[in-house]
């Protein structure tokens, strides 16, 4: 309350009021003069308590002293002028005028500039809003406002100019999903807070509600000792919280240092834990390129839109600085696998021992698949089957080597599918009767001409071996006889 001007009654020193002083402190001036004056008429009303009824009676001889006193008073309806009052002159009294105490004596008198403390006869007039009504009102209103040391405001709050507030409020330990409450907040161990800088790290939180509907709210929690100072932010939607998304500045996202979507050159190493997609532009085809440190391209692998296939090519230099394909490797969009436009065996050209014995073209052949070619099949049936009399053509494409027994006289005629050069055994095993004969048809050539004469004894074995000049030409000898 410094420079008030600290006006007071004459009798009891109670503060006045003046026009120069702030509202705020006159208004607390008044209440400490309310406050004096309502002492003073409480000792007022607790004296007059002690005293006789205003309407009580006394015989005048009962009061002593009174009658003699009263002998030297004037009655009780006589009169004075005022100018026979001890103290006052009245010798230059005139309408409108005052008195004034000049010297110890009452003097008419005009009231000067000089007689007012604030020094204008304007200033000197009491205004009509400290008037008493109007000052109990003002200190009626005062109950609805809100304290300077703080408190709570229901209603909305316009701020014309700044507005500042002296700190955040402390929420350590505070469950986030639980913050609804628009405000500035700082604290630490936050459930449900952002996970990038750790749950015990400090956070500054803003909160923001929807002015509509408490389901709808903005947090923006910022960690106070990160390095980057980072800050994150979620919102809440129709009463469901969403993840926490990091707020990425200057400081903590670098655009130069980013590979924008669009291409560009990528300084370091590339891990693509799950995969790697290289898109085709539209009719186009797509393309990764492998380069050595200088940048020239020493390998391509590419999908070609036309045709379905995928390529890995290599390039060398030609020594002139020039990279030129060295070879060219392709998968084919039908299954096939080409090296410079050269087929490229793998396990599926193994030749089945079937395919073997029939010489079936582009097979490979294996250990496996040669021994199972060379496996005994029978002239008709499963090898070691029991062959009937009859004339039997051994299937050179089904098989290398046949073995039956024979249950009677065969002859066997000329092979199909014989194949130059095939070679091969037919064994023939007498039954446990024996005597069974053997002829052979036109194709079988036979030293001087002569078929093999065959031994029939009971369970005795013959032996041809064979060779295929060509399908009408096939060199035959025996072993006859064993046992």
């Amino acid at each position: 309350m410094a420079d008030v001007i600290d006006n007071r009654t004459q009798s009891r020193n109670y503060a006045l009021p003046d026009q120069s002083n702030k509202l705020r402190d006159d208004v607390v001036r008044l209440i400490e003069a309310l406050s004096q004056i309502d002492g003073d008429v409480g000792a007022l009303i607790a004296a007059v308590l002690g005293k006789a009824p205003l309407e009580h009676e006394h015989q005048i001889e009962h009061i002593v002293g009174l009658v003699t006193a009263l002998q030297g008073k004037a009655a009780s309806d006589h009169s004075h002028q005022l100018g026979a009052l001890q103290g006052v002159d009245l010798q230059q009294a005139a309408n409108g005028m005052f008195f004034k105490l000049v010297g110890g004596v009452w003097v008419p008198a005009q009231i000067a500039a000089g007689d007012i403390r604030s020094g204008t006869i304007e200033d000197a007039r009491f205004p009509s809003h400290l008037q008493a009504e109007n000052v109990a009102a003002i200190i009626n209103g005062l109950a609805g406002k809100l304290d300077v040391a703080g408190g709570a405001i229901t209603g909305n709050l316009a701020v014309g100019g700044e507005f500042t507030y002296g700190k955040a409020k402390a929420i350590s330990g505070t469950d986030l999903d639980a913050l609804t409450t628009p405000g500035f907040y700082d604290g630490s161990n936050l459930a449900n807070g952002p996970t990038g800088a750790g749950s015990s790290t400090w956070y500054y939180v803003q909160v923001q509600r929807h002015s509509n509907s408490g389901l709808y709210v903005e947090q923006i929690a910022t960690a106070l000792n990160h390095s980057n100072g980072a800050s994150w932010k979620r919102l809440c939607i129709n009463g469901a919280w969403q993840p926490w998304r990091q707020m990425w500045d200057a400081q903590t996202f670098d655009p130069a240092s980013k590979l924008n979507t669009s291409g560009g050159s990528l300084s370091g190493p590339l891990l693509a834990t799950d995969r790697l997609a290289a898109r085709a532009a539209t009719n186009g085809n797509a393309h990764v390129w492998l380069q050595d440190p200088a940048g020239n391209n020493r390998a391509l692998f590419y999908w070609d839109r036309n045709t379905g296939d995928a390529h890995l090519r290599v390039y060398v230099d030609d020594g002139n600085g020039t990279a030129v394909p060295a070879g060219t490797i392709s998968l084919r969009a039908n299954g096939t696998v080409d090296f410079n436009g050269n087929t490229i065996w793998h396990a599926g050209h193994k030749a089945t021992a079937a395919q073997f014995r029939a010489g079936t073209a582009n097979t490979v052949l294996t250990s496996d698949g040669v021994w199972a070619a060379a496996g005994y099949v029978g002239l008709s049936g499963a090898g070691g089957s029991t062959l009937a009399a009859g004339t039997y053509a051994p299937n050179f494409g089904a098989g290398l080597n046949f073995h039956n027994v024979l249950g009677g006289n065969i002859t066997i005629g000329n092979p199909t599918n014989a194949k130059a050069g095939q070679t091969g055994l037919i064994v023939l095993q007498q039954d446990t009767t024996g005597g069974r004969t053997v002829a052979f048809g036109s194709a079988w050539r036979f030293a001087n001409g002569n078929a093999p004469s065959m031994n029939t004894g009971a369970s005795r074995t013959n032996v041809v071996a064979y060779q295929v000049l060509h399908s009408g030409f096939v060199i035959g000898s025996s072993i006859a006889g064993l046992v």
